[in-house]
Formats: structure tokens, sequence, C-alpha cells
């Protein structure tokens, strides 16, 4: 009889569509699998709304679920809103965040701007999106990007 394994549950949870197709690709890489094979992920977004609204977002997203791993993805420039508060706002929010057992990720000051960095061009809409990780995978998985996303995985 064969014994079936339980994977362990991450969210990735994001402020839009493009970072769905960023998780999409994370999740189909063989970097991931080969690194995390006991990992399975779910995705989800927020549909780029305020850095607060997106923290509640996936708080209420993972309120009545067992995930075992949960990753916010966070835009800095929604920071600079808030001003000369803004260092009060993220400490605020990663105090939230961590009462509800949420990593989050800052994007700094984009999500857009991380992957222009890890693929040293600039990402235009979501096609070129799609392009640009195809073309540039050995540049994105050795990227401080992803080992950010990594380090919140356990080692085991």
């Amino acid at each position: 009889m064969k014994v079936r394994q339980i994977k362990k549950m991450c969210l990735l949870f994001g402020e839009g569509g493009k970072e769905e197709i960023f998780f999409r690709f994370l999740e189909n890489s063989n970097r991931f699998k080969n690194r995390f094979p006991d990992w399975g992920i779910e995705m989800s977004h927020a549909s780029g709304e305020a850095c607060s609204v997106i923290l509640q977002k996936c708080i209420n997203f993972t309120s009545k679920r067992g995930f075992d791993l949960v990753i916010c993805f966070i835009d800095t420039d929604k920071l600079q809103e808030h001003g000369s508060r803004s260092e009060e706002e993220k400490n605020r929010l990663e105090q939230l965040a961590t009462e509800h057992r949420i990593k989050i990720i800052w994007q700094d000051p984009d999500h857009e701007s991380e992957l222009s960095r890890a693929t040293n061009g600039r990402i235009k809409g979501k096609a070129g999106m799609r392009r640009r990780l195809e073309n540039n995978l050995q540049a994105i998985s050795k990227s401080a990007f992803i080992r950010r996303i990594f380090a919140f995985f356990p080692n085991e």
C-alpha cells in the first residue's frame, strides 16, 4: 500500500495580478520544487490597495484556513502616503502581521522594481513579465529577492 504524503501549505499573498504570475513561476520552478518538495503553494491577491488593506485582506483570507506559512508581499511605495509616519506605519503592520503568524516581504518600492533588479531589465505588463521570467530563470533563481522569500521556509 502506498503511503500518501501530506504537503505543507504556504500562502503567497500579493497586491495584484502581476504578483500572482510571479508566484506561479516560483511554484513551478525547479529550484523551489527541489529545495522544498514537501511544500505546496496557494496564491491570492488584494487588487492593489493601501498597505493596511492588503494586510487585512490577507488576514481575512487566512482566518479560517490552516496554512503552515503565510507570506504577504507589500510595496513600500504605498508607505510613502504616510509621509513622516511611514516607519511608524510599517512597524504597526509588522506587529499586526506577527499577531496573525504572517510574514511580510517589503517590495522596494514595488514588485516590478524587485523583479527588474533580479532580471537586470525593465518589466512592462503581464505578458512582458512572463517572458522576462522565462528568459531570466538563472538570474532570478540566484537573486536576493528569491533568497528573501526562501528564508521564510524552514530548513528540514
